[in-house]
């Protein structure tokens, strides 16, 4: 079997490289640092997301809406208010359990 070696750009990197810092212009006049990662730091970014985002999507519960693909807030709003549709007004007040 032949041995590949990995190029070098490809390289796992254990520290960040340099940022590109742009002061960003805040409501009350002052200013807050930006740092905008290289190309190259968000190819890797983007390639270590799709390896482990599938992985952590399986051990997620279907009722789970935090910060994941194609679901929102707005999702999770919209599945408490169906929850809720169909009970008597006098039990609205109480918790409900929907998952």
């Amino acid at each position: 079997m032949k041995k590949h070696s990995i190029p070098n750009q490809f390289r796992v990197v254990l520290w960040a490289r340099s940022l590109r810092r742009v002061m960003i212009p805040k409501a009350d006049g002052s200013l807050r640092p930006l740092g905008i990662p290289t190309i190259r730091d968000r190819v890797a970014q983007m390639a270590v997301k799709l390896v482990i985002e599938p992985i952590f999507e399986a051990d997620f519960c279907p009722s789970s809406y935090g910060f994941r693909p194609k679901k929102s807030a707005h999702d999770a709003v919209d599945e408490i208010a169906d929850a809720l549709q169909g009970l008597h007004p006098s039990h609205r007040c109480r918790p409900v359990e929907i998952f």
